[in-house]
């Protein structure tokens, strides 16, 4: 069974390959399995850090992961300093209704197409922490999906150790441009799949 939502799956468990002991954060980890680009990793023995602002997305994620002493679950927003700020939790959005809050933001201008679109929102405070506070270990992967923060999250990162990065991008080429030269800064300047959501970032 494939989790995530394109190929990005298939081409992160072959960058890696039979490396087991594989360090991965993600910053919007959601319910750990609808679109997850770091599930596989961890059931195959994968170190992950999980970050997920959405209580009820938390909830689920917590129930997932539960026991496994390998995944350490952080709830709350990764921003650009310790605060708290409105998160806008969505209601379903996949026809079969089994998703929890996966177009969530903490910026209000990305719910407008998806209201739009029939989505509905939640708006409450939750926490929110610096990736400073995440940098407690390398990490070989990291994978973004935040809703029009990626970039801002990205910007605050030391690649200097990073194997391979996937962010979203949305097939927006500005995004994509500025996401290229900030990674290419760090030597990563080989972009191995590109989806019209992600971009999969390693080194030459």
């Amino acid at each position: 069974m494939s989790y995530s939502q394109n190929k990005e799956e298939e081409i992160i468990l072959d960058f890696f390959k039979d490396k087991k002991d594989v360090t991965l954060l993600d910053c919007g980890a959601n319910d750990g399995k609808t679109f997850s680009n770091s599930l596989a990793l961890i059931e195959r023995g994968a170190i992950a850090t999980l970050v997920e602002p959405s209580k009820l997305a938390f909830a689920k994620l917590h129930e997932l992961h539960k026991g496994n002493e390998n995944v350490f679950l952080i709830n709350a927003a990764v921003g650009t300093e310790i605060g708290t700020m409105m998160l806008h939790e969505s209601g379903h959005h996949l026809p079969d209704k089994s998703d929890v809050a996966l177009l969530s933001s903490l910026d209000e201008s990305e719910t407008t197409k998806w209201k739009k679109a029939g989505v509905t929102y939640d708006s409450y405070h939750v926490d929110v922490i610096p990736f400073e506070a995440l940098a407690f270990r390398d990490y070989d992967f990291i994978t973004i999906d935040c809703e029009g923060l990626d970039i801002d999250i990205l910007k605050q990162i030391d690649l200097t150790n990073v194997q391979l990065i996937c962010i979203e991008w949305n097939s927006i080429m500005a995004n994509k441009l500025v996401i290229l030269e900030y990674c290419a800064q760090f030597g990563m300047d080989k972009v191995i799949y590109e989806s019209g959501e992600n971009l999969l970032i390693c080194r030459k």
